[in-house]
């Protein structure tokens, strides 16, 4: 076998080949493989550091996935600052490479912003399409960043009754440029975006909530959701634990992940007797924690029903699996060799 090199692919030739993948639908085939033990997806590797302005992480997040057409393995290093915004350079960047899946070297690299957001938008949208009681109606958003324009750019196009869209950002100024951008973007649809001055406020009638900040301390409380709504717990510690532990459906990606991870809510209450693994017996607490209801893997094959009751309250917390963004880069790679893009590095 001979080492032929390692192709590479820039943002800009990422953001061309992704315009001929399905980024929703390669979420979901990650999400059934997961559910039938497909997927590896070790804990993530994280270091933090103090910058000049907030505080610099990396994150290594390896996986491998059995493919019916062949296993694939690789993984995402991602950086960032949340202050980032404040110098005027993105919050996060990083690269993915896949891997030779017999001798392990590394085959293909490219950047992975774009990657990275699309395909957690595209598990919102997953979660959305298949946990929402009926075709939602009212969207809010809460927080204004890149994220939450690429969540509207996915998950728009694909609600076909949405009618209003609210929007809510410690920064008004720039909740309203994306409300603006919104309606100019979908002025065909009739879709009214308004701005909220408080999360409360946005909340209040949404049948679906996402959470797209970088706050570490929770705020929503689980009187502000509406009776039916699906809470997508994007940014993993937005809800305070009440919300986790009185909504009639508490739906996950990944229960080791989770489990690993010592700085997120959910992460913390299962550590601390509150929140048990999908199937345990007996509650936590003596009676007064709950069980994860399900994995969204499952609800993806269509092997697990999640709502009783229309009227019920689901949370889903979606920890990420680099598993997806591997397999939406795979993806990306086959079609960037279509159009003839990227170059090849020596070794």
């Amino acid at each position: 076998m001979t080492d032929a090199g390692m192709e590479y692919f820039t943002s800009e030739e990422v953001g061309q080949a992704l315009e001929g993948v399905d980024v929703v639908e390669t979420a979901s085939e990650v999400l059934r493989l997961h559910a039938a033990g497909l997927v590896q997806t070790p804990a993530k590797a994280f270091l933090q550091w103090p910058a000049a302005e907030g505080a610099a992480r990396t994150l290594n997040m390896p996986s491998w996935l059995g493919q019916p057409d062949g296993p694939l393995a690789g993984t995402k290093i991602i950086n960032g600052n949340p202050a980032n915004p404040r110098l005027g350079v993105p919050r996060a960047a990083g690269v993915i490479l896949l891997f030779d899946p017999d001798t392990g070297h590394i085959r293909t690299m490219m950047q992975a912003a774009r990657i990275s957001a699309l395909r957690t938008a595209a598990v919102t949208a997953v979660a959305v399409e298949r946990l929402s009681a009926g075709p939602p109606r009212t969207l809010a958003l809460i927080g204004a960043g890149a994220l939450a324009e690429v969540h509207l750019d996915v998950l728009v196009p694909r609600l076909a009754e949405l009618k209003q869209i609210v929007i809510h950002d410690h920064d008004p100024q720039r909740a309203e440029k994306l409300a603006d951008h919104v309606t100019g973007a979908w002025a065909q649809r009739g879709i009214d975006c308004t701005t909220a001055p408080g999360a409360e406020s946005a909340v209040a009638e949404a049948d679906v909530v996402v959470t797209l900040t970088t706050t570490t301390e929770g705020y929503i409380r689980h009187g502000w959701l509406k009776e039916g709504s699906v809470l997508v717990n994007v940014s993993l510690d937005d809800p305070l634990p009440e919300v986790f532990l009185a909504a009639d459906a508490l739906v996950v990606d990944e229960w080791g992940l989770i489990t690993a991870d010592r700085r997120r809510i959910l992460g913390k209450l299962h550590r601390a007797g509150w929140i048990a693994a999908q199937g345990e017996q007996g509650a936590p607490r003596r009676g007064e924690g709950r069980a994860v209801t399900a994995h969204l893997g499952e609800v993806a094959a269509g092997t697990r029903t999640v709502r009783t009751h229309d009227h019920d309250i689901v949370l889903v917390n979606p920890i990420g699996m680099s598993a997806q963004d591997v397999a939406l880069a795979a993806r990306v790679a086959d079609r960037a060799r279509q159009l003839g893009l990227g170059r090849t590095l020596p070794q």
